[in-house]
């Protein structure tokens, strides 16, 4: 049912099918989704609803869609999202929201998602965020959130990620992150990408990189970074990006202890 001109979905459209495992309704021109739309749909795991106009989703939409794996929902014209949206979604892995017109992540909207695994909110217009913004989300190991508005980031802000090894921050105007950001030592424990590039930090804690102990990948690039950061504590380190920065020395203690084999560096 995808690439076609579906403009609405009236109530119970699949209750006949009942066998169904994938609904893929890419590319067409919805506008909502209300509460009964996938009435009898309690079997299927994929959904892909991206490539629409969608702008509003009813609070009990999914909420027989109790198998779900994976919602994509990118490329719409969503602008808010609620708690209730997700309430019954405890098998989800997989919510794709990018390229959204979302301006806030409320406290405890995915609460309900133990077993999610990738978020990717990139491409909004997210201007506020919480302290539980992510609460509970301790099984997710790839987050995607650049290219929004960011100009802060609250303390205990990723404190439940504990699983995550991808964290994509890019593209945002916060000029700050610290320890805090984290909220304790097992928060990023597994994390191995962090990418913070196109952001406006200009020096970081010293020993904020002690709670990434297994990263292999850093991307700095056109931040207005004077020095390099202490790096000891990431002996894994093989990818630095650092390009495009204000930094114009680099001693050899500041990459001591690493086992770098690229690294990216425009004076």
């Amino acid at each position: 049912m995808s690439h076609n001109e579906i403009n609405t979905l009236p109530p119970n459209s699949f209750h006949n099918l009942k066998s169904l495992l994938l609904l893929n309704l890419t590319q067409n021109k919805l506008t909502e989704l209300e509460d009964e739309t996938f009435t009898g749909l309690d079997r299927v795991e994929n959904l892909f609803l991206d490539k629409n106009k969608i702008r509003r989703i009813s609070n009990h939409a999914f909420s027989e869609m109790t198998r779900l794996k994976k919602i994509d929902l990118q490329e719409n014209e969503i602008s808010t999202i609620t708690v209730e949206m997700f309430s019954e979604l405890s098998s989800l892995l997989y919510l794709q929201l990018a390229s959204n017109k979302l301006t806030e992540v409320p406290d405890n909207i995915f609460k309900n998602l133990k077993a999610l695994k990738d978020l990717n909110l990139r491409k909004n217009q997210i201007k506020t965020l919480h302290s539980n913004s992510f609460a509970g989300l301790s099984k997710l190991q790839s987050f995607e959130f650049d290219h929004n508005q960011i100009k802060s980031l609250p303390d205990g802000l990723f404190k439940d990620m504990f699983s995550v090894y991808y964290l994509g921050l890019g593209h945002n105007l916060f000029d700050n992150i610290t320890r805090a950001t984290f909220g304790n030592e097992k928060a990023g424990a597994n994390l191995r990408y962090l990418l913070l590039g196109e952001t406006h930090i200009k020096q970081f804690e010293d020993e904020f990189f002690a709670q990434f102990p297994r990263m292999t990948s850093l991307y700095l690039y056109s931040c207005p970074l004077k020095t390099l950061p202490i790096l000891r504590f990431c002996p894994g380190l093989k990818y630095l990006s650092v390009g495009n920065t204000d930094i114009s020395t680099i001693y050899p203690c500041d990459l001591c202890k690493l086992s770098i084999f690229l690294v990216k560096i425009t004076f």
